[in-house]
C-alpha cells in the first residue's frame, strides 16, 4: 500500500474512493518471482493493472494500492479508508457492502454511497453531496495522461506505483 498523505494542506472534510483500471503492455508481464510482485490480472479486456485511490475534496491523492485488475473495488476500502474518521466518504455503488458501511459509520464517517439496485431496502444518501465525487474521477484522468500511468509498461507493481506517485505529486504542483 502506498500512502501519500500531506495533512497539512489536506482538506480531509470530504474524501473519495474509487477504482480505475490501467491497461497493461505486452512486454510488462513476465517478471522474476511470478505474478505475485506484478498485481496483473487477466480479464475479457485483456491484461489489467487497477489503481484504488482515495482523494481529498480538493481531488488530491492521499492514500492508493495497485491490485490485479480482476480485484474487487470494495475489498481494499477497509484498508484504504480506516484511518479517516469524522469525515464524509464518497463512493460509487461498488462500496456499497454492508460492513464498510458500518466500518465507516463506527470511526464517525458520514456515508455517500448509493446503494446497488438488489438491495431491498435502498440505504438513503445524500444526492447533493454525491455530486461532487467527479472530482476522483477527474483524478483520475489527469493521473492517466501521463503515459507510463495510462498504460503500464513496468513489469513490477512497486515500480508502477512510483511513477503514480510521480504523477500525483506533478498534479499537487500545479
Amino acid at each position: 500500500m502506498f500512502s501519500f498523505f500531506t495533512a497539512t494542506e489536506s482538506d480531509l472534510e470530504t474524501v473519495m474512493i474509487d477504482g480505475s483500471y490501467v491497461h497493461v503492455h505486452q512486454h510488462a508481464s513476465g517478471a522474476r518471482g511470478g505474478s505475485a510482485g506484478q498485481a496483473i490480472g487477466v480479464s475479457r479486456g485483456g491484461k489489467t493493472t487497477k489503481i484504488h485511490a482515495v482523494v481529498d475534496a480538493l481531488g488530491n491523492l492521499l492514500k492508493f494500492v495497485i491490485t490485479a485488475g480482476n480485484v474487487s473495488d470494495y475489498r481494499e476500502a477497509n484498508g484504504l479508508l480506516e484511518e479517516f474518521h469524522d469525515c464524509e466518504v464518497l463512493a460509487d455503488k461498488g462500496y456499497d457492502n454492508a460492513p464498510l458501511v458500518e466500518q465507516l459509520e463506527e470511526q464517525g464517517c458520514t456515508v455517500v454511497i448509493p446503494s446497488r439496485s438488489m438491495r431491498l431496502q435502498p440505504r438513503p444518501f445524500d444526492k447533493y453531496a454525491y455530486r461532487g465525487r467527479h472530482l476522483i474521477e477527474n483524478f483520475f484522468q489527469k493521473v492517466k495522461a501521463y503515459r507510463r500511468v495510462g498504460t503500464r509498461y513496468d513489469k513490477l507493481s512497486k515500480v508502477f506505483g512510483g511513477f503514480v506517485t510521480l504523477a500525483a505529486v506533478f498534479i499537487w504542483l500545479h
